[in-house]
């Protein structure tokens, strides 16, 4: 609302001579790098020295007048640091998870060929010609831990290749060597059982394949959400749990294995920014040390568990031998074959059957008692022993098969 008093007419009269001396045609424009923590308080502070030097005496040495500034930004908070790491080893996470997709499908295509040769009988035919079971596994190992190298090598080198600072620093590399390494010696043999389990190789392939990836990005990507809800105590001592429970499986290792290597170079990155140095050892108990010991005693572990299914350890203790009854009435020279067996005097015989015993799931005798015979070079014969007679024609090859 404007009065029309002496009052008002007499500002209105002084308001526009005021409003002149407020425009000025002298006037100084600074331009600076944003990216700067303190650019836009340097360069400003140079044009104001500029100034003041321009506007002293002649008598004046600019070099004793100037203007100092200190510029001391806030600390970021706790949250603002984590918001920052979080965002950092967002892209780091997924590579992880990309890196858990890629070998979940080589060990499970190692299995393949152990089921071929078990349907095809080939494995029982070579146990058959002297080989035992753990040179058996222990040379399958072996092979497929050369060829898993090869693909780890490549992983390497496609990280060393795209210079992903957060597992090809110098600290980072030999980290993630030992990570992939050893999740091949864990992952290897954890799928060895499972040759006994199935039939058809494809069949096996998918199954396993699908197995490793549900295993290896749940688990690594659901610890990794939980570490977001830093003020809720309740989900973050369940994840304390949790991780404890999963690191039982070679994939949870590696995942959260390379997502820990990601979270240590992201804090290292933090500190450099503000001019300080941090670093640790990737291999501290609390960063990646527990998923290598992890891993190394999970190959360990699982090789052994093969080779117990492979002896059928597990069956033994929930079946019972039929007891043995004397044999009684045996031919003469039945007799005489067999304590000739058992005695050890078949030093020049080329095949040895020494009490060989066959039994039917589910039957209560056995189908071939104790069979003993030994043939000498240059000799054919027939085996003699008890026979029952539902297994007279099988007491040949039956035997030889594996039950």
């Amino acid at each position: 609302m404007v009065f029309q008093g002496p009052f008002t007419r007499e500002a209105s009269t002084e308001m526009s001579a005021f409003l002149k001396h407020l425009e000025t045609e002298d006037n100084i424009k600074v331009w600076f790098n944003n990216k700067g923590w303190h650019a836009l308080v340097s360069f400003l502070n140079v044009a104001h020295n500029a100034i003041l030097r321009a506007s002293l005496r002649e008598a004046s040495s600019p070099e004793e007048h100037g203007i100092t500034v200190i510029s001391q930004p806030l600390n970021l908070t706790k949250e603002q640091l984590s918001e920052i790491t979080v965002l950092t080893t967002s892209v780091d996470a997924a590579v992880a998870i990309c890196v858990i997709f890629a070998m979940s499908f080589i060990p499970a295509s190692f299995v393949l060929y152990l089921i071929q040769e078990r349907v095809s009988q080939a494995k029982h035919l070579q146990f058959v010609s002297g080989v035992s079971p753990t040179t058996y596994w222990l040379t399958s190992f072996l092979w497929d831990m050369m060829n898993y190298a090869v693909s780890a090598a490549l992983v390497v080198s496609i990280f060393i290749g795209f210079q992903k600072k957060a597992y090809t620093s110098p600290d980072n590399l030999p980290a993630l060597v030992a990570l992939l390494l050893l999740y091949g010696w864990a992952v290897i043999p954890m799928m060895y059982p499972a040759s006994f389990l199935f039939d058809v190789p494809s069949t096996a392939y998918v199954a396993l394949a699908c197995a490793n990836l549900f295993i290896g990005i749940n688990s690594s990507a659901i610890t990794f959400v939980l570490e977001l809800f830093e003020n809720n105590q309740t989900l973050l001592r369940f994840n304390a749990m949790l991780r404890k429970l999963l690191i039982i499986f070679p994939h949870f290792c590696l995942g959260r294995g390379l997502i820990d290597l990601a979270l240590s170079q992201a804090v290292t990155d933090v500190y450099a920014r503000f001019g300080e140095e941090h670093s640790s050892s990737p291999f501290q108990w609390e960063l990646i040390g527990k998923n290598l010991a992890a891993m190394a005693a999970e190959g360990v572990v699982y090789f052994l568990l093969t080779l117990l299914i492979q002896h059928q350890f597990f069956f033994r203790r929930w079946t019972t031998e039929p007891a043995t009854e004397p044999i009684d009435n045996e031919d003469d020279d039945v007799a005489e074959e067999r304590q000739r067996i058992i005695g050890g005097g078949t030093k020049t015989d080329i095949l040895r059957l020494n009490e060989l015993t066959k039994i039917y799931p589910g039957a209560s005798s056995p189908a071939v008692d104790r069979l003993c015979v030994g043939v000498r070079p240059g000799e054919v014969g027939g085996p003699q022993a008890p026979l029952h007679a539902e297994a007279a024609p099988a007491c040949i090859s039956s035997p030889l098969k594996q039950s």
